[in-house]
């Protein structure tokens, strides 16, 4: 039975699940600046090997926050704030304001994709390419290194670079902006690599200034970047709707600014976007934060609920910087040259509920234009899992069994063994797995990953074969037989392997501890107990009495008898040597029977070695060895 259950959520792409691990809780940015985000609250850091104008981006492991590298487009610094690895010569530029953008590859954990654009304000030193690189972080002793550099995806890009999740979430959505161009270029990332671009023409041509954040809203819907000018040299911001399952970007609503505008960013709820001023003129010492309800429809009613919702002040020369969202839910807005960091408390808080406040946190260090481009993780894999399994599944009682686990994008497991010791598992491949009473039985295997779990159980999967017979050693002479019937026999002489000794019985050459594994025909083991054999003193069991031969070895006469007193009859007594020939025969009518002891003549037989067959006169056979030497 297979039962599978898709556990898929309309919030895929809420701030909780593009922040719902720890891959942006460690920030780097501005002039040596830092936040740690892991206790919640965000730290300052004052660690940094980075001095950058505008763009950078940082990334954290996913699962414990702890830093893995950073960038400023040009540089990588891996954890220990040393330049990693072929880390250098990047072809992003610290002066663009989206120098660089950290992708995790989906579906590798340690490999990760380092997009970068050009500087336009610093004369495309890089030709204006926009570009990729790969860091494999298995490298360098885990502090990672650069493996594939500057790998050109097109030019001339203007500084703009953003990322969000495609429609299923599995895969991530890298958008950058033609200069001098209106198109857009959406690439999608996946497990399988980088996919050519969606090119989207919408807008306006950009072809006044490089600057400005682009921003996709947290439900991947909206898309917003400013134009720092127009051709009558007029500063607005546009927004855009953005299809994540196409790539595709459309429908331009113009929101017109004062001032030139530098940063943006939506509130967590994708409800709000938020601009932030940014301007040198002596004249205009107030910048200023606004506030647009982008979900009201239309551009009137969007442009209609600006709500100017803060303003810093600084000397003339100040300009205000980027926005970001931050893994506590709060915006953070950057002064340029400054020591602390403004903070947006309720993003998703109408008006001057926002709760807008200068200064929100001093740093111990200087900030200048950027703060890092959010990490976009997708959640791979992007379906249910699929179960499978297999192992050895007929075995023998008092036995264990390996399981190997064959599933499809689980992340864990759980196993229900019915009838075995022990009797569930959480190991990807069990091993172990032991059954005691002969019977079938099913196993159950549920794997699960984010998405869901699949259930797959295997009835009657498990046979464990019936009891083999009880096994045992009875003697006759210095030959030890097994009882028959199984298939094959080993023997074993004070506990070790006797080589060759495969067949049902085996000749004793001295005395000590024997005993035998028979395999039955479901290839089932029983061994027998121990049997104590004593040298010299060959012993067949007849009815409540033992039938011996002594002395061993002899030198004439050999005896027949019985170890307790008590007649007993023998029809034939016949000796063959140790080829097989036949040296002596004795037989007896019926009215002739030897009763009790009797002594056989080996005075005419030459040293060596002899078998003798005893023939009861109810037909039982005893056979013993015995040697000859003078």
């Amino acid at each position: 039975m297979k039962t599978t259950l898709l556990l898929f959520s309309i919030a895929l792409f809420s701030f909780q699940l593009s922040f719902g691990q720890k891959e942006n809780n460690i920030w780097y940015f501005g002039k040596f600046a830092g936040l740690d985000f892991n206790g919640g609250a965000p730290v300052p850091l004052t660690n940094s090997a980075m001095n950058t104008w505008e763009g950078c981006a940082s990334v954290a492991d996913w699962n414990t926050g702890n830093l893995l590298f950073y960038t400023n487009g040009e540089t990588i610094w891996n954890r220990n704030h040393a330049i990693m690895s072929n880390g250098t010569g990047l072809w992003g530029q610290y002066s663009s304001c989206q120098s660089s953008l950290i992708v995790p590859k989906p579906g590798n954990a340690d490999l990760y994709y380092v997009f970068t654009t050009d500087g336009g304000t610093g004369g495309f030193p890089n030709g204006g390419v926009m570009g990729y690189s790969v860091v494999d972080m298995t490298l360098a002793a885990g502090m990672g290194a650069v493996t594939i550099k500057n790998v050109a995806l097109f030019d001339t890009t203007a500084e703009q670079l953003t990322a969000t999740l495609s429609s299923d979430g599995c895969k991530v959505w890298v958008l950058a902006h033609r200069w001098n161009s209106d198109e857009f270029y959406a690439y999608l990332v996946s497990d399988t690599g980088i996919s050519a671009p969606v090119i989207s023409a919408a807008g306006s041509i950009h072809s006044c200034a490089y600057y400005g954040q682009m921003k996709v809203a947290s439900d991947g819907t909206k898309l917003a970047l400013p134009l720092p000018c127009d051709a009558s040299g007029n500063g607005f911001v546009e927004l855009f709707d953005f299809d994540n399952a196409t790539g595709i970007v459309s429908g331009a609503v113009s929101l017109p600014q004062e001032h030139m505008v530098y940063g943006l960013e939506f509130s967590p709820s994708s409800q709000f976007l938020y601009t932030v001023d940014h301007n040198n003129s002596g004249a205009i010492i107030y910048k200023q934060v606004s506030q647009y309800d982008v979900t009201l429809g239309n551009a009137v009613a969007i442009n209609a609920s600006r709500v100017i919702v803060g303003a810093v002040w600084n000397a003339t020369t100040f300009f205000n910087g980027a926005a970001q969202l931050a893994p506590d839910g709060k915006i953070y807005v950057v002064p340029t040259d400054n020591d602390s960091i403004c903070i947006i408390h309720s993003p998703d808080s109408a008006g001057l509920a926002c709760n807008f406040v200068v200064p929100g946190l001093y740093l111990s260090r200087q900030n200048d234009h950027g703060l890092p481009n959010r990490v976009v993780k997708a959640n791979f894999p992007c379906a249910a899992p699929t179960a499978l399994f297999n192992g050895v599944n007929h075995i023998c009682p008092g036995t264990c069994t390996d399981f190997t686990n064959l599933s499809i994008g689980a992340t864990s497991y759980q196993w229900i063994f019915s009838g075995a010791n022990p009797s569930t598992s959480s190991d990807i491949d069990p091993t172990g797995i032991c059954y005691s009473t002969p019977g079938t039985y099913p196993v159950t295997l549920i794997a699960t990953n984010v998405i869901g779990n699949d259930t797959l159980t295997l009835n009657n999967y498990i046979t464990v074969y019936p009891y083999p017979a009880p096994q045992g050693i009875s003697q006759s002479g210095d030959t030890l037989f097994a009882l028959p019937g199984a298939v094959s026999y080993q023997w074993y002489f004070n506990g070790d392997t006797i080589s060759g000794a495969t067949d049902y019985f085996y000749v004793a050459l001295q005395g000590g501890d024997y005993n035998v594994v028979a395999t039955d025909v479901n290839g089932c083991e029983v061994e027998a107990a121990v049997f104590d054999v004593v040298a010299g003193f060959e012993t067949s069991v007849i009815g409540h009495q033992s039938l011996v031969i002594f002395p061993n070895p002899v030198t004439d006469m050999l005896t027949i008898g019985t170890e307790a007193s008590g007649a007993y009859a023998i029809k034939r007594i016949i000796i063959y040597n140790l080829i097989g020939e036949l040296v002596l025969t004795q037989s007896y009518n019926v009215g002739e029977i030897k009763y009790g002891q009797y002594s056989v003549d080996c005075r005419f037989l030459s040293p060596g070695m002899y078998f003798i067959c005893i023939t009861e006169s109810d037909n039982k056979i005893h056979t013993f060895k015995f040697s000859i030497q003078r």
